[in-house]
This record gives structure tokens, C-alpha cells and sequence, in this order.
């Protein structure tokens, strides 16, 4: 289950009183004698093939709830990470190669997709920016909810798990002066798929390494207290 300590906080965001199932998840180990408050940050969530509601932008914002419980669960962020998708089982097994805590280690963290409105089926945001066009809305929303998320959390460290996500969150960073130190921040590429298997250049190693290997020397150094 999510820790819910924090909802009065996220709640008090326009955003999190008419979209509730997209709150954050915080892990019920969130705060820990074993390790530093980590946040994951993910790219998007996505809606049912039949769907449409989304591709209207000013509609999916000022949304006061949705009637079809199917699209809740489809974006529903402490519904994915409880019952372990298959992208956060894979972040889920590679945190307990780092951890190596049980039952779940997605209970050692804090977890949101950047990108406040999902793609369609089993798509990336990019595809539906292609499609349906509003590219600046979405990325207004996300980069102005990312210092938020991270006021109310708290983390130590934050890992965006997204090379799109990436692109715009070093921008904001870098501008809002009371986030954090610049090297408290990983990229690394998307657990989905191939891209995490691909080489990223790990500019503290000064060399190339598969994207989730990157990542777990970090955290290994960063994450966990000794």
C-alpha cells in the first residue's frame, strides 16, 4: 500500500483533486534506516485502445473525474505500483538487486509518471503529440508539477527513468534554485523494453555501460546508507 502521510499535501494540488488516482506512490519504506528517500520518476501512464478521452487537452485538464473505472485503473499510479506492471516489476527486481529487500522494493520508494496526461494504448506521449498535437501544454503541466512533487516528498536523490522525461526536467533544475544539489539527479534510460539493456555514457565511470548497470552503481553509492 501507498503511504498516504502525504496526501493532505498533494491534495492541496488543483491537479491531484480532480485526477485522484494519478496521486504519487510513497512506499511504506520511503523513509529508512537502509537507505536515502528515493524518488522515481517515470515517463507516462497510457489509456485502454478504446479510449479517446485524452486526445482533447483542455478537456483531459479540467477534467473533474472520469466515469470509466477501466481508464482509472489504466492511469492509477498506486494501482500500477502495488500490483507491479510489468514495467515496474522490472524496476522492482532491479531495486532488489541494489536492496535486496522483501516482499516488494517498490516500497522503498517514491514513484509518479512526469507527464501528467497518459498516451494511448500502450504508447509514449511523443506518439501522441504526433497525433493529436499540444506538445506545450503537457510539457507546461509536467515541468511545473515536477517542484512540487519534490517539495512535498523530500527525496534525496531522484532517478528519471526516461530519456524524453530527461530533456525537460534538467531544464527546470536547473532554473528552480531550492531543488537540490545537480549531482542528487540520475538520468537513466526507460526500464521497458530494450533501452534498459542500452549503453548510456556514464560521465562518473567516463564510460559507456548498459543504461539500468549505470544505474545501479549510482544508487549503490548514493541510495543506500553504510
Amino acid at each position: 500500500m501507498s503511504n498516504t502521510s502525504y496526501d493532505k499535501e498533494f491534495s492541496s494540488i488543483p491537479f491531484y483533486n480532480s485526477h485522484p488516482y494519478m496521486l504519487p506512490f510513497v512506499g511504506d519504506n520511503y523513509i529508512s534506516t537502509k537507505h536515502k528517500k528515493l524518488l522515481l520518476v517515470g515517463c507516462n501512464h497510457y489509456m485502454p485502445e478504446e479510449s479517446s478521452i485524452h486526445h482533447d487537452t483542455e478537456k483531459w485538464y479540467k477534467i473533474t473525474k472520469l466515469s470509466n473505472l477501466k481508464e482509472e485503473n489504466f492511469c492509477n499510479t498506486r494501482g500500477t505500483c502495488e500490483q507491479l506492471s510489468f514495467y515496474l516489476g522490472s524496476v522492482d527486481s532491479f531495486l532488489h538487486n541494489v536492496c535486496r529487500r522483501e516482499p516488494k522494493n517498490i516500497q522503498d520508494v517514491a514513484f509518479y509518471n512526469f507527464f501528467l496526461r497518459p498516451a494511448d494504448y500502450e504508447g509514449c506521449i511523443k506518439d501522441l503529440w504526433f497525433s493529436k498535437k499540444d506538445k506545450k501544454t503537457d510539457v507546461d503541466e509536467a515541468t511545473k508539477m515536477l517542484p512540487k512533487i519534490i517539495k512535498i516528498c523530500k527525496p534525496d536523490i531522484v532517478v528519471f527513468l526516461s530519456a524524453l522525461v530527461w530533456k525537460y526536467a534538467k531544464a527546470i533544475i536547473a532554473k528552480e534554485k531550492d531543488m537540490g544539489n545537480s549531482n542528487d539527479f540520475k538520468f537513466c534510460n526507460s526500464p521497458s523494453r530494450h533501452a534498459w539493456n542500452r549503453s548510456i555514457f556514464d560521465s562518473e565511470k567516463q564510460k559507456w555501460m548498459p543504461a539500468k548497470e549505470s544505474l545501479r552503481a549510482w544508487l549503490l553509492e548514493k541510495w543506500l546508507i553504510k
